[in-house]
C-alpha cells in the first residue's frame, strides 16, 4: 500500500527487482494517501480490499516516504487496534 508515486515505493520496488538472489516477485500497489485527513479512511479501505484477495499475497507491506512531513496523524495509531486485528485474523 502506498502511493504510485512515491519515492520510497520506487526504491521499495527497486530493492525488490534487483534482488542479490535474483529472486521473481509479484508485487500489486493499493493505491492510498499515508498522511493528512483522509489517510485513516484509505488506509483501512484498502486494507478491506486487501483482505479480500490475502491468499494470492505472502505479505503487505505499507510504505512512505518520499518528503514531507514524516509525522503520521494520531487519528491512525488509535484507528489501527480496531482495525488491524480483525485484518491479521483472516
Amino acid at each position: 500500500m502506498s502511493v504510485a508515486t512515491s519515492k520510497g515505493f520506487g526504491d521499495f520496488i527497486d530493492v525488490i527487482d534487483k534482488n542479490a538472489w535474483n529472486y521473481k516477485f509479484f508485487y500489486l500497489i493499493f493505491p492510498s494517501i499515508l498522511q493528512g485527513g483522509k489517510a485513516v479512511s484509505g488506509i483501512i479501505a484498502q486494507l478491506e480490499r486487501i483482505r479480500k484477495v490475502i491468499h494470492h499475497f505472502d505479505s503487505v507491506a505499507i510504505i512512505r516516504g518520499g518528503g514531507g512531513d514524516v509525522a503520521y496523524p494520531v487519528t491512525i495509531i488509535t484507528n489501527w487496534p480496531k482495525q488491524l486485528p480483525y485484518f491479521l485474523s483472516m
